[in-house]
């Protein structure tokens, strides 16, 4: 719960990881239902430091926009008056997002960016699907509910960084030896690539 507050305090899809962690939760608990009853004030307790502890950074970062602004989402004001960007359908999302990704006129920074958000939630949907065949469903509520809310918006945006922190991606190449050679001919000149851009001041994302 700690941990997870963490998350919520720094980044919006800590939410995600909330979510994932009240499902896992709940399968474990329903599968050890013999041995510990459901209905009990252990369970209160647990789910209150699993739900209540993550989500309090978000209140009191509310609470300190009412008290600087007069708004509590002030953020959400911000992102749609500077960046133009609000919650939206995700086709919405996708049609805007390939519009900018084919668009003439504007920097290869750019486009590669465009791209990658594209790639992005492409691999959050098959990482969810695949979670799922698996039966692995905190992991894939985690993952599921970090693509909905990366592509739930008036553009897709910030879904390179979030695939960093699927940590179950990792745990599935990592039980796959053979993809290993694959990923590191890939993953070491794409990180080369970002490096590089950041260091000369073209990075979009």
């Amino acid at each position: 719960g700690l941990c997870a507050a963490g998350a919520t305090g720094t980044r919006i899809i800590g939410v995600a990881l909330v979510a994932g962690l009240v499902v896992e939760y709940a399968v474990q608990r329903w599968r050890a239902r013999d041995e510990l009853p459901l209905r009990s004030w252990r369970t209160a307790v647990e789910l209150g430091w699993l739900v209540v502890v993550p989500l309090a950074p978000l209140v009191a970062f509310a609470v300190y926009f009412q008290a600087r602004t007069g708004h509590w989402d002030a953020y959400t004001h911000a992102m749609r008056d500077h960046w133009q960007r609000g919650v939206d359908w995700p086709w919405a999302g996708l049609e805007t997002t390939v519009r900018a990704a084919l668009a003439s006129g504007q920097g290869t920074a750019y486009q590669v960016f465009w791209c990658a958000e594209l790639a992005a939630v492409a691999i959050g949907v098959l990482l969810t699907a695949v979670l799922l065949s698996q039966a692995r469903w905190g992991e894939a509520t985690y993952v599921g509910v970090c693509t909905l809310i990366i592509s739930c918006s008036t553009y897709w945006a910030s879904g390179v960084r979030a695939v960093l922190v699927w940590f179950p991606l990792y745990v599935l190449l990592a039980r796959r030896p053979r993809l290993l050679a694959p990923c590191l001919w890939v993953g070491a000149p794409a990180a080369a690539v970002f490096v590089l851009a950041f260091t000369r001041g073209v990075w979009v994302d």
